[in-house]
């Protein structure tokens, strides 16, 4: 008896999640490990030349739920069609001259680097892939003396096949995408209505707005998830401007300076609150938040919030019930992304440099250890470029792809002179892949440990008959183990890169954004394009901040001193296209913007024009408040 409690399925889960095991992940490791041979099976039944490939495929398609696993094979084949062709034309092109190929390969992983460092979801992915497919067919070719076109269909249908069992296995086992994300957002709406409501009425928030911006910032992270078909990112879209309709609620509500109470809107608000948490009809909602802005026309802020409000719900709204046909796209005035530009700037200079250095010293010594440096390298210098903190990542990756060239040397040297014929070789590579999903599921040692499976089926050709050239195969590995080091020290020694200074380069994008407003003559009629960006960045901001482990209250502090300045602009640039201003306040404001476009330079010289503007404008009291509500913001700086 006791035996038999000792080995029950409870048990053995129990000792798993003990162990550190994710049960989920550890099932959906397993699918993919049997996917990745079947595939390797299938690919060398088809006599590809490198089955292998194919099974490295699954292991980077594959997803946990449909949407995702869907969409990524879909980036995938293009991306690898793309980079197959581009690495086509480049050899045809560049001909007997390696220096050309080099450069045309570091200028092409650096060009897909920086627009995909530019792009969003699954897209930048598949871009990033684009890049570094090129790169394989490119240098392995070289290396290997292959046979250009062949090696570039290969690669093309070793990825079809993989992409296709990944989707055949995925979609038997996989499940839909769920809904708590819908239903996060829904919450996050209920309570923002809830604080403005208490806000009006001069009340305690049960939640404060640093919780809901946190809350917020986490379902934005979380959306970028949601893939699958063009309705499903349509509907991501409108979350998203439900999202930041909020924030500019919250932002409303941290910066609202009212002293009248207005128990009103208060009241409608909370009453409106309790109806949709009820379940009401999403028209009642709408109703409800335009009568409140009618209420609100004293206070123009909080009526163009609760319009926001009430708009993005309407095209929620009229999405659930008719569709992507019938829905009208939102408007730029509701939804923009940050892009961060500088960002993707440094990852070209840094890719285009760490890959034309190992390719000068493979065209000036001819050794052929230098396309499988550049090889593993440009595969981690362009995905990874992307991600909060790449070179922590590399370090983990590099362990796992060293453990992954071991298994490939004890592969060819032990274990393959013990095959018949190449069939076993296939049946003996399985195996190693499926031990592999041990650290892959385990929480302890998952992140990087999947590249165990990749560097093993990079490394691992099945040929017969077996020629074994140890001291080649153990220069090869080393040679990919390389990439990861490489991108490491390149991360941390080329405009490095972490969440502390991504936070800070976005805090320096908000900042030279408003200096450029102030020198735009055009200000005020982009200011919803601002906002909308802006609104974007502030939950970006909130996360990292988050992420780094600093407390949120310096990021909500700069995001209302941003929004308090940009009001501040577009009010300025607003009076002095007024053509009845007096020349001398046109001046005072000009000048003031002027000294706006240099305040983080010159913070002292915009603090003094903003205590001259606020005098010069004591008869306009709302000008006057905003301008002293500038000088309170930028003490903050």
């Amino acid at each position: 008896m006791m035996r038999v409690m000792l080995f029950s399925p409870g048990a053995m889960k129990d000792w798993l999640v003990y162990t550190g095991f994710d049960l989920p992940r550890l099932g959906f490791g397993l699918r993919t490990a049997l996917a990745s041979c079947l595939a390797l099976l299938i690919a060398w039944l088809f006599r590809l030349e490198h089955p292998q490939w194919a099974a490295m495929t699954v292991w980077a398609a594959s997803q946990p739920v449909r949407g995702m696993l869907i969409e990524k094979s879909f980036f995938r084949t293009i991306g690898t069609l793309i980079g197959s062709l581009f690495g086509l034309l480049l050899v045809v092109g560049a001909g007997d001259h390696p220096l050309l190929m080099v450069i045309g390969i570091a200028f092409w992983v650096g060009l897909t680097t920086w627009v995909g460092n530019l792009l969003h979801g699954l897209i930048a992915y598949g871009t990033l892939l684009a890049g570094y497919t090129a790169s394989m067919v490119v240098l392995l070719s070289r290396a290997q003396s292959s046979d250009i076109l062949q090696l570039g269909a290969d690669r093309t249908l070793t990825a079809l096949v993989g992409v296709g069992v990944a989707l055949l296995v995925g979609l038997l086992f996989t499940r839909d995408d769920d809904d708590i994300l819908t239903d996060r957002v829904r919450a996050s709406y209920s309570q923002v209505l809830r604080l403005l409501a208490a806000t009006v009425a001069q009340h305690p928030p049960e939640t404060s707005a640093h919780r809901l911006l946190l809350e917020i910032a986490a379902i934005e992270e979380g959306l970028q998830s949601q893939a699958g078909s063009l309705r499903t990112h349509q509907a991501t879209r409108t979350l998203r401007a439900l999202l930041a309709a909020e924030v500019s609620a919250l932002l409303w509500a941290e910066h609202h300076q009212h002293p009248l109470r207005r128990q009103d809107i208060a009241a409608l608000l909370e009453s409106t609150a309790h109806h949709y948490d009820s379940g009401a009809p999403a028209r009642e909602i709408i109703t409800r938040l335009h009568q409140a802005a009618i209420l609100a026309s004293a206070l123009p802020e909080l009526a163009s919030v609760l319009k926001a409000l009430a708009d993005t719900l309407k095209a929620k709204q009229k999405f659930a019930a008719y569709g992507k046909a019938l829905t009208p796209p939102l408007s730029r005035n509701h939804l923009l992304m940050h892009r961060d530009w500088v960002s993707a700037r440094q990852a070209f200079i840094r890719t285009f440099i760490i890959l034309l250095l190992p390719g000068l010293a493979w065209v000036a010594t001819g050794w052929t250890i230098w396309p499988y440096i550049m090889l593993g390298t440009s595969v981690m210098i362009s995905l990874f470029s992307t991600f909060e903190n790449p070179a922590f990542v590399m370090a983990n990756i590099f362990l796992w792809q060293c453990v992954g060239a071991v298994a490939s040397l004890v592969c060819n040297w032990f274990v393959w002179p013990l095959a018949g014929n190449a069939f076993c070789q296939v049946l003996m590579m399985m195996p190693f892949i499926v031990l592999g999903v041990i650290p892959f599921a385990n929480r302890r040692t998952m992140i990087g440990a999947m590249d165990y499976n990749m560097i093993f089926l990079l490394l691992c050709q099945p040929v017969w008959p077996l020629t074994i050239h140890y001291g080649q195969s153990a220069i090869n590995a080393l040679a990919v183990v390389t990439g990861p080091l490489v991108a490491f020290l390149a991360f941390k020694t080329i405009f490095p890169v972490d969440s502390r200074r991504r936070k800070l380069r976005l805090q320096q994008q908000m900042l030279s954004e408003l200096q450029d407003m102030a020198l735009d003559e055009q200000a005020a009629a982009k200011q919803r394009v601002w906002r909308a960006r802006l609104n974007h960045r502030v939950m970006r901001l909130i996360r990292q901040t988050q992420l780094i482990g600093d407390t949120t209250d310096s990021a909500l502090t700069l995001s209302l001193a941003v929004l308090t300045l940009g009001q501040t602009i577009i009010a300025l640039r607003q009076v002095s296209d007024e053509p009845d201003m007096p020349g001398i306040h046109k001046q005072r404001a000009l000048v003031t913007l002027k000294r706006l476009s240099e305040f983080t330079h010159s913070p002292e010289k915009a603090r003094r024009n903003l205590r001259m503007a606020a005098n010069a404008f004591r008869h306009r009291p709302q000008l006057h408040e905003q301008l002293q509500a500038s000088l309170r913001a930028l003490s903050r700086f």
